[in-house]
Formats: structure tokens, C-alpha cells, sequence
């Protein structure tokens, strides 16, 4: 089975995202995010201590695993400078809205083995809520 995606990682690069990324461009690192959820929107939270993930952070990702792993998400954004003395706070905020063609998504549900099919009828059924 696959591990659930609890990780935030960051990185420096500039490439802009799209719904083919698989991985962040340069990850210089991950930490575990904590959660918070109202009917539309999900918030994770997660802190870069001092000394953790120092540089020009431009990019962040969604990860199941503390290395590698699978990416749920990736954005990119300007230019923030962390220095080995700065803490950083990430909060990124989604709303609960899934597109059947994310290939993110689709890995996923081929991680937990699920067909094609099965994904479609995971979409009909959650259309009917």
C-alpha cells in the first residue's frame, strides 16, 4: 500500500510547475506537516527549523514519503532567502478538489492498485455526494 502523503518539501528550482512533476527540480529538504480541515479546504502546516533548508527557496511539494516517495503537488513562487539562522513556516492551503486527469493522482491510485475503471467509479460516486 502506499503511505500517506505527510511531507513538505523544499527547493530552489525555477522551472514552473505542471501537472506532469513528478519530483520537486532541486530539493534541499523535507520535513512532516501537520494538518487542518474545513468542508472546502485542507491546510498543512510544517516548519523548517534553523538550519534546515537554508538558500533561495523558490518551490515546495507535497510528498508520501520523507525521501522520494510519490509528489502530490508542486508550486512555484518567488524567491524567499533562508538563512541558517531563519526558521520558515509553510502553510499551504488546498481546496478539496481532485481532477481525474492529475497524473499525481493517477499514480496514486496505481499505487493502491486500483483500474482505471475503478478511479472513474470513485469519481461517479463522489459526483453524487
Amino acid at each position: 500500500s502506499t503511505a500517506p502523503f505527510s511531507y513538505i518539501g523544499i527547493g530552489t528550482g525555477t522551472t514552473p510547475a505542471s501537472a506532469s512533476d513528478v519530483a520537486l527540480q532541486n530539493e534541499i529538504a523535507r520535513e512532516s506537516f501537520t494538518y487542518s480541515l474545513t468542508s472546502t479546504t485542507v491546510t498543512l502546516t510544517t516548519i523548517f527549523e534553523q538550519g534546515i533548508g537554508t538558500g533561495t527557496i523558490t518551490e515546495a511539494g507535497i510528498f508520501n514519503l520523507n525521501a522520494q516517495g510519490i509528489m502530490f503537488s508542486r508550486s512555484v513562487f518567488a524567491p524567499i532567502t533562508k538563512s541558517p539562522s531563519d526558521a520558515m513556516q509553510i502553510e499551504w492551503d488546498d481546496r478539496l478538489t481532485f481532477d481525474r486527469t492529475n497524473p499525481a493522482l493517477n499514480a496514486l491510485a496505481a499505487g493502491l492498485g486500483m483500474t482505471d475503471a475503478q478511479l472513474d467509479d470513485l469519481f461517479i460516486a463522489a459526483s453524487q455526494l
